[in-house]
């Protein structure tokens, strides 16, 4: 299984460790695959 915490290490990670842009309502997501 893979670790719950991996997928958006990876996102920061490739972001050099910046979050994504906060959203139209101010808060920053981690989209995640649901495959």
């Amino acid at each position: 299984a893979v670790p719950e915490l991996l997928y958006p290490s990876v996102q920061v990670n490739i972001r050099a460790g910046q979050l994504p842009p906060a959203e139209p309502n101010g808060r920053r997501y981690l989209k995640l695959p649901v495959t």
